[in-house]
């Protein structure tokens, strides 16, 4: 319902898809249901199109899909699930300074 609020093209289309991105991982987490997990794969991976690369958050996107894909590769066992999760936190870890408190 929020995404028709927030038409693609609006400033905060990708943080509502990221925050879908995250409701359906939570109710897959909770509920076993792996079209959740699914569906919020492809929503990270809408938001990842759509957060401009100087956004100070960008990070959290590709960390939280690579999250998402992990606990998919803990269902089904595909490797390339894994190996894209770790492609994932390496640029996400690169594109921080070194300072940055995300950094830990």
């Amino acid at each position: 319902e929020a995404l028709t609020l927030l038409p693609s093209g609006h400033p905060h289309h990708d943080t509502m898809l990221n925050n879908l991105a995250i409701a359906l991982q939570t109710r897959c987490d909770k509920l076993h249901v792996s079209k959740d997990l699914n569906k919020a794969i492809a929503q990270y991976c809408n938001c990842l199109q759509l957060v401009q690369h100087d956004h100070p958050e960008r990070h959290r996107v590709p960390c939280n899909l690579s999250l998402a894909l992990c606990s998919h590769f803990m269902q089904t066992q595909v490797n390339g699930d894994v190996d894209e999760a770790i492609q994932l936190c390496q640029e996400a870890l690169v594109s921080l300074p070194s300072l940055h408190p995300g950094r830990c």
